[in-house]
């Protein structure tokens, strides 16, 4: 377990470095040994992962069939323990990036649902980080909706949200 973690990680930092496509390896490097191991924490985290890495890198369909796998493995209640693996759930992540996704696919109303639905989901578990990943990708929703008074709320939200914890600082 201790080298899918550190797989984890390496796929995490250079998702943060801006090395995608090193990132998108690592990630899938990450899937098929937590498939193999039976991991499924760390399966939905590296499917999130790969969703991120995809989105990023302009590709909202492949991003949103990891994204949705992402989220249907993380529903799945025996998975309660998947944001300890991680420190963040997968669920209202992936429900945050696949909003954005589909906007580029050209499903606003959906998207809006889709926001909505992981900001619930993050404040229902009680997830911070989640909570402020969800409401920052919520924001960039509703900045290409070109919705300026929800923009400046869900932005000030976020910035509560982060405001209590320092080494979050969005």
């Amino acid at each position: 377990r201790a080298v899918r973690l550190m797989l984890l990680a390496e796929a995490e930092g250079l998702m943060g470095a801006g090395r995608l496509e090193e990132s998108l390896a690592a990630a899938e490097r990450l899937r098929a040994a937590a498939e193999l191991y039976g991991e499924e924490d760390l399966l939905a985290t590296a499917l999130f992962i790969v969703g991120m890495d995809l989105h990023h890198m302009g590709r909202p369909v492949a991003s949103e069939r990891r994204l949705t796998a992402t989220v249907d493995l993380g529903m799945q209640e025996r998975l309660a323990g998947a944001r300890t693996a991680t420190g963040y759930s997968v669920v209202p992540a992936g429900l945050g990036y696949s909003a954005l996704n589909r906007w580029f696919l050209g499903y606003p109303d959906k998207a809006v649902a889709r926001s909505a639905e992981a900001i619930g989901r993050a404040v229902e578990s009680g997830d911070r980080f989640g909570q402020v990943l969800a409401t920052v990708t919520g924001a960039i929703l509703l900045f290409l909706l070109r919705d300026g008074a929800g923009y400046a709320e869900r932005c000030e939200q976020g910035r509560r949200v982060s405001a209590q914890f320092a080494d979050f600082p969005f």
